[in-house]
């Protein structure tokens, strides 16, 4: 029998049994946060193996209902599939604040069901993948126990700055993980540090030793990242797209799965902006140096498209024609 458990946020001392549990089954803080908390909980939940199946929280849908948002939920829905995860909606969603009391959100169950579909119909661009980190970035527990939250701006920056990461985490008394050691640094260039970290003593000796190696640096900003990388995905003409690569570790003859998500969203009018001919530039280090055979654009009740493909200073550039919500690119 699997055991789940609601671990709202995934706030720290809510992760005391994440090691006694299958999966997170919880709701999550969406309304006006999507870059923020939904896409630090699914980093987090996968640095520690667990799938996350998110909801928004009460006074989300409290919002959704009232402003009939249903763009936005679909956003909600794309975000925890591109990073790996689950998102839980149904025709009657509980919604709840201090001034309404509860309510019901009550929507017809074909209103999701496009987005769900898609998903359905292309699972094998899900099953088995992984994301693709270039660095790795600190979690420490006891410091966001302290109201310390810089990671999640970090991780927000370098979402946009379209910098590959993962979360490495450093255990507490409320979080039950390895020690760091130099097994966390397996498959990434370098460890980026939010500060303040408030670790262990041994493990605070690990990272002063690591930033002497030049193994980890303190965060300043991703324009400082940005200058020590060569991004994986690099997006030329929009700033508002998030590329995040995926892959099955262990089966290179899978094809390489890049999702692309749109954060350029009106919430006044509850639309988004459509991107439109957007040249990605894709490194061939992301591609363990094998060449582009072919690439195909997958969306929401779109037909898959292929994308012309053209060699450019050593990196593979495609044109990305449109983008609504959210489109997976399949790379063989």
């Amino acid at each position: 029998m699997l055991v789940g458990v609601n671990s709202y946020n995934l706030l720290p001392i809510h992760l005391s049994d994440s090691h006694l549990i299958d999966y997170f089954a919880n709701e999550v803080e969406h309304y006006n946060k999507e870059d923020v908390i939904p896409p630090m909980v699914y980093k987090l939940a996968t640095s520690i193996n667990k799938p996350v199946f998110a909801t928004g929280n009460g006074q989300d849908w409290v919002y959704i209902k009232q402003k009939n948002e249903k763009t936005r939920v679909r956003r909600w829905i794309a975000t925890a599939y591109a990073f790996g995860h689950y998102f839980m909606y149904a025709y009657k969603k509980w919604c709840f604040s201090e001034n309404t009391g509860t309510l019901w959100y009550r929507t017809p169950i074909d209103t999701y069901k496009p987005i769900c579909d898609f998903i359905t119909e292309n699972r094998e661009l899900f099953n088995d993948y992984k994301p693709v980190p270039q660095i790795g970035v600190l979690y420490s527990n006891a410091a966001c126990l302290n109201n310390h939250w810089q990671v999640r701006d970090v991780c927000r920056d370098l979402h946009y700055a379209n910098i590959t990461f993962k979360i490495i985490p450093a255990h507490n008394e409320y979080l039950y993980v390895a020690s760091l050691s130099e097994n966390s640094l397996k498959n990434i260039q370098f460890l980026v540090v939010p500060e303040p970290t408030i670790l262990s003593g041994s493990q605070d000796t690990t990272i002063k030793k690591w930033k002497k190696q030049g193994k980890a640096v303190s965060w300043n900003s991703s324009k400082q990242i940005t200058s020590m990388v060569d991004p994986y995905i690099k997006i030329k003409n929009s700033t508002m797209v998030w590329a995040l690569p995926r892959e099955i570790p262990g089966k290179p003859d899978r094809p390489l799965i890049i999702h692309l998500l749109n954060q350029d969203y009106d919430s006044k009018w509850d639309k988004m902006k459509i991107q439109k001919d957007m040249s990605l530039s894709i490194g061939k280090s992301l591609l363990k140096n094998k060449s582009i055979e072919k690439v195909t654009l997958y969306a929401p009740e779109k037909k898959p498209i292929i994308l012309p493909v053209e060699i450019n200073n050593n990196r593979y550039e495609v044109i990305v024609p449109e983008l609504h919500i959210w489109g997976i690119l399949k790379i063989e």
